[in-house]
């Protein structure tokens, strides 16, 4: 890790985080979250009480999407008769969001918790799963397209289908447009301990799905899914920011 960051920290770069949301509070993660700039009423890249104005300053249909936004169940009927429009606040109550957001781009040399693999990115909070963990596909890609369209340039997706989902062409359309912006995608193969052969997007090579190391060595946890034809790399330092992390981000 420590040669990687000799090239890079991650400065400049915005990882769409497509998950249970994040906790935007948190003290190893605030000072790296993205902020809006078209809703950023100050320009001085921090949520302020006047930048909640009730106005879509950006015109990209969103109200005070400062932070990201919360895409869980939209489009969704509503009892009086309209459809959801989502929620500008992406809060994670469930925890696992802001656990994936912290390995990304923890806030490094600040003596708290740990440091992200990319301590200089920022983080964009999209929930695409409500506050019980559950989620419809067609929320999970708007957000991915709220990500393109605002300039991530990594979108990493917790995309977790039961039953497999062998044929997805909402996700096919959707990665085409991610790929023609120059984004990459990374998606979780899952904790099913099967092949991703007949689940899409994972099984394709539009993603960078992966996998879950063991702890007792740089082989696949028992627990991890996978794909036969891949070749699973990862560094030792990885799973040891990831044990920590546990520990320290509960």
């Amino acid at each position: 890790m420590r040669q990687a960051w000799q090239t890079t920290r991650g400065a400049g770069q915005i990882v769409a985080v497509v998950e249970t949301g994040l906790d935007y509070s948190h003290p190893d993660i605030a000072a790296n979250v993205w902020v809006n700039p078209g809703e950023d009423s100050i320009r001085n890249g921090v949520v302020d009480d006047s930048d909640w104005n009730g106005v879509d300053d950006d015109a990209n249909g969103l109200v005070d999407d400062l932070r990201g936004y919360d895409f869980a169940g939209f489009g969704a009927p509503l009892s009086d008769g309209t459809l959801s429009r989502g929620d500008p606040d992406p809060f994670d109550p469930l925890g696992h969001g802001t656990h994936v957001s912290g390995t990304i781009a923890a806030v490094a040399d600040n003596g708290i918790g740990i440091a992200g693999v990319a301590p200089d990115a920022r983080v964009m909070a999209l929930k695409g799963f409500d506050d019980e963990g559950n989620g419809r596909d067609s929320d999970l890609w708007a957000a991915v397209l709220y990500a393109i369209e605002n300039g991530a340039g990594v979108q990493c997706e917790l995309v977790l289908f039961a039953p497999a989902c062998p044929d997805n062409p909402l996700a096919r359309q959707v990665l085409a447009v991610a790929a023609d912006a120059g984004v990459v995608f990374v998606t979780s193969a899952g904790n099913e301990a099967v092949d991703v052969v007949r689940t899409e997007p994972e099984r394709t090579t539009a993603t960078v799905s992966s996998g879950l190391m063991s702890a007792m060595g740089p082989n696949k946890s028992s627990a991890s899914s996978y794909r036969v034809s891949c070749s699973y790399r990862a560094l030792e330092s990885i799973q040891e920011r990831l044990c920590a992390f546990r520990s320290d981000w509960s």
